[in-house]
């Protein structure tokens, strides 16, 4: 890396429903580092943060976690993840989205990454724009290229309120909202490798990183990407 390289800051936001799964640790140790390599492969360099949110005793309030910028050594966020003591709790991405603002205020904040356990969640359908659309605006206004990532796929559960909710909240962020299978090591690594040029809003490094994309997922994403970084797309 040269004086000129450019640094990106991005927030990896995950379910604490996780927490006691073996993904929670996967995130971290297996698909961070394809990650860091998408913006690696453009002569970039990513900032890596890891959030959560769960209940802290007394109490049992609902607490964000939020792990130190992180440039070189990625392996540390595993390290904090594993070592995060809260109890899982319901995934609010409205606290998460109202986080991201509050650090993007503070740094150039060029990411936010969310991944969501839709299975696990209870519908706010009456509440949920009030509270996450401002948020998820103002998100957008700060140049935030967001990503929402749900597992309704994983339990058929596309079509559910749930998953339409995180879908509406990624469109008011003018992001990106697919669904994802936990388990999928391939799926994961085509997601990772698609968010650094996305992020970075370069249309040639997103089509050389597709060449070697082979399932639904990576391409249905790939599409959207496109169309986000387009002339005439979502930006």
């Amino acid at each position: 890396m040269t004086e000129n390289t450019k640094d990106f800051n991005v927030i990896i936001a995950v379910d604490t429903t996780y927490k006691n799964e073996s993904f929670w640790s996967s995130i971290t140790r297996d698909y961070l580092p394809f990650l860091a390599k998408s913006f690696a492969e453009m002569g970039a360099r990513v900032s890596l943060q890891f959030v959560c949110l769960g209940q802290s005793p007394p109490g049992h309030a609902q607490v964000i976690n939020a792990s130190p910028w992180l440039t070189q050594n990625h392996d540390d966020i595993q390290q904090f993840a594993d070592a995060v003591q809260i109890r899982p709790c319901a995934f609010n991405l409205t606290k998460i989205f109202r986080y991201a603002a509050q650090e993007a205020e503070k740094r150039t904040l060029h990411g936010l990454v969310v991944f969501a356990a839709t299975q696990k969640q209870r519908s706010k359908a009456k509440s949920f724009e009030n509270e996450t659309k401002p948020f998820a605006v103002h998100l957008k206004q700060l140049g935030v290229t967001t990503f929402i990532f749900d597992n309704a796929d994983e339990y058929n559960l596309i079509s559910s309120d749930i998953s339409e909710q995180f879908g509406k909240a990624a469109m008011w962020a003018t992001g990106l909202h697919v669904s994802f299978h936990s388990e999928s090591l391939r799926i994961l690594y085509e997601y990772m490798k698609i968010i650094g040029p996305v992020v970075a809003g370069d249309m040639a490094a997103l089509k050389r990183q597709s060449g070697d994309l082979i399932t639904v997922h990576g391409n249905q994403l790939f599409r959207k990407c496109i169309l986000k970084l387009s002339p005439d797309g979502a930006r």
